[in-house]
């Protein structure tokens, strides 16, 4: 609207520039008419003298000006101020020629005919050509230049509201070029399309404009995931370097020892380090395994595929293969559920390796003959997709609040790799939250020191 009022504003502006000089050099034309009207009233013919006021003719008649009176037939019976070059008669014809051409040698002129005592007295007044230092070519090109001027004003206007938004775009674009996803800012510090963006430039570039915001979120989208992505390598090899080192250092000790020519070993004892040797490889095999495992997880890699299954069952098995590899011995556990069947939707592998993590981390880090209760209970009598609860409790040593805190970071735990059979890659509490959180669920835990540590999953309702 503020635009097509300024263009109306210039319009204007053009138009009375140009009538105002139009009306300088037409002045002649209509001010002497009026002046001739009123010079005529004033004018008194008697027995054939010419009388004209002095205070009118100061008042009407300009310096430059005269003025010259003639009778019916043509010959000047008064003058006032007229130019010796200015002939003293005139034929019908002659006066009517120059009317049309409107002027007398370099003065314009303008007549009034008006009867006195019966006389047709005829009024010439001329005005000089010359205005100051100007004259007709003078005020043409001026009015072609201020024609010019007022044009160009409109056209840097018109540049300015419609090339503004334009050079805008293309400061956008190059900063995207350059890995700057946001929209330039002016020296004001405002942007030009942003909450507060005219109503005019949303109508003219709407479509665009929401085309290079899309643009600049997904480059910056692909940007972070590029940034994650490159940290979760790094992250992931310092990984492997860090809890390679140790059993390979075992490997390594063992595997030069049955090598070196100085020393001779027994069969018990080459089976001994043999074993050793094996159960080193079998950990660096598994280390590799949850790193990987860890590295899609973060990354969005793992595929999941969700499926309604019987999580009473899954947590069963889970209970079973810990029993059946003898990790759990030494162990009492008990498993209890509120129904023989509670369904919900999960990815049935992931979901049972969570399980699995969480049912060792209570056998490694705890005492001989730790106790193990086992729990599956949904909240309400629906069968299928209701909230459903997994706890997961012992009554070892528990955790402090700090090491609570840090439970499910990576590397929390110092790796173990003494010969006491009880070890774990630091990843496994880390694994199972995310792979619950993967499964939609939300891992909670609850200790204190020498009472015991729960782990509580809680499968929300789904629709």
């Amino acid at each position: 609207m503020k635009f097509i009022i300024s263009i109306l504003l210039f319009t204007c502006i053009t138009v009375s520039a140009l009538a105002g000089l139009d009306f300088l050099l037409k002045r002649d034309m209509s001010d002497t008419s009026a002046t001739l009207q009123q010079i005529s009233d004033k004018t008194i013919i008697n027995d054939g003298k010419v009388i004209v006021p002095n205070d009118i003719l100061i008042k009407f008649v300009g310096e430059n000006d005269w003025l010259q009176i003639l009778n019916e037939e043509g010959k000047e019976i008064y003058s006032y101020r007229k130019p010796e070059q200015i002939q003293n008669s005139y034929s019908p014809g002659e006066l009517v020629a120059y009317r049309k051409a409107g002027k007398i040698s370099d003065y314009k002129i303008s007549t009034w005919f008006h009867e006195i005592n019966s006389q047709k007295i005829t009024w010439v007044y001329g005005i000089q050509s010359k205005h100051g230092t100007l004259n007709e070519l003078g005020f043409f090109i001026l009015r072609i230049a201020v024609f010019m001027l007022l044009l160009f004003l409109t056209a840097l206007m018109f540049g300015y509201q419609f090339g503004k938004p334009i050079l805008y775009l293309l400061e956008w674009i190059e900063n995207m070029a350059d890995g700057i996803y946001q929209e330039p800012a002016g020296k004001t510090g405002k942007v030009l399309f942003g909450d507060g963006m005219k109503k005019q430039y949303q109508k003219e570039y709407g479509e665009l404009i929401l085309a290079i915001k899309s643009l600049c979120n997904n480059l910056r989208e692909n940007e972070n995931s590029r940034e994650k992505l490159e940290k979760s390598r790094e992250e992931w090899i310092a990984g492997v370097s860090h809890d390679m080192k140790t059993p390979l250092s075992s490997v390594k000790g063992y595997a030069s020892l049955l090598a070196s020519e100085q020393y001779v070993f027994n069969q018990r004892e080459i089976q001994s380090y043999a074993h050793i040797i094996c159960e080193k490889a079998f950990y660096m095999e598994e280390l590799i395994e949850d790193l990987n495992l860890t590295f899609a997880i973060k990354n969005n890699a793992l595929p999941i595929n969700l499926k309604i299954v019987n999580i009473v069952e899954l947590v069963r098995r889970s209970v079973i293969n810990l029993l059946n590899n003898g990790m759990a011995n030494d162990a009492d556990i008990s498993f209890t559920y509120t129904d023989e069947k509670i369904l919900y939707p999960v990815d049935e592998n992931w979901f049972l390796r969570a399980i699995d993590n969480l049912m060792c981390n209570a056998i490694y880090h705890n005492r001989d003959h730790i106790k193990i209760e086992v729990s599956v209970s949904q909240k309400s009598g629906e069968q299928k997709n209701a909230p459903v609860i997994v706890k997961i409790s012992d009554n070892g040593r528990g955790m402090t609040k700090e090491q609570t805190e840090h439970i499910f970071e990576r590397y929390y735990h110092e790796t173990n790799t003494s010969d006491s059979g009880k070890k774990g890659s630091g990843l496994g509490t880390a694994i199972a939250k995310q792979l619950i959180e993967a499964n939609g669920g939300k891992i909670t835990v609850e200790s204190e020191m020498n009472r015991g540590t729960s782990f509580i999953i809680n499968l929300p309702e789904k629709n």
